[in-house]
This record gives C-alpha cells, structure tokens and sequence, in this order.
C-alpha cells in the first residue's frame, strides 16, 4: 500500500517479524502519535507520498515540535508537512536577508532600504 513504511514479514508459525528499519518506522509513528492521531498520520504519509517522497520513513529526518511536524531536507531547510502550513518552507529571516544583503554587494544591485531610500551600491 506504502513505500514509506515497509510491512512487516510473517514466520511459518504466523507470528511477524520485524527489520531494524521497521522498528525504526514503528517508533518514529509511536512519536507522531504522541502529537497527533492516526487519521493526521495517514494524512502526512499521503501528502509525502503526493510530493514524490521516495525515501522509507526511517530514513527520513522528520522534526517534531509541539504539534507541528517537518521534514528536514538535505539542504538543512525545514518543510511543513502537516497542519495548515503544509507545504511551506520556514525560513530563518535574519539568514536570507543576510544572503540578500551579500548578493546586493557582490552584483551591485540597487539597495532598497526603508530607512535611507534607494541608493546603487
């Protein structure tokens, strides 16, 4: 049904086995019950899903905070993936105005400030 939680495996004897990365998965969903409910799970399994999330659960780095969850990607950016934010990056503003502010001087671009008006750098 899922590349994103693998199913577990049965024995002769019907009992189920478990890999490491299942235990794995089977804890980070232990966490995310914590915050949030089953249905909500389900939901954010899904939207991974539909955004082309290709990775198992386990590998994933998913950040828990209060009852908001994020997917942390490799480029260290944080992605929303539940609640009503979904979809949206949360950025440091004081670290992209420091790149605006960077890109500003190395291309000599126009400063726009609020406090000193225009000015070409």
């Amino acid at each position: 049904d899922t590349d994103l939680i693998e199913k577990p495996f049965k024995f002769p004897n019907n009992k189920l086995g478990f890999t490491f990365k299942q235990l794995l998965e089977l804890k980070i969903i232990s966490k995310l019950k914590k915050i949030t409910t089953t249905q909500e799970i389900r939901k954010i399994i899904k939207y991974l899903q539909s955004i082309d999330i290709d990775k198992p659960l386990s590998q994933l780095n998913i950040i828990l905070v209060n009852n908001d969850v994020f997917l942390k990607e490799e480029s260290g950016k944080l992605f929303v993936i539940n609640g009503k934010f979904k979809g949206q990056y949360i950025i440091n503003l004081t670290e992209e105005i420091d790149k605006l502010n960077q890109t500003i001087k190395d291309d000599n671009i126009v400063d726009i400030n609020i406090t000193r008006g225009f000015k070409v750098a």
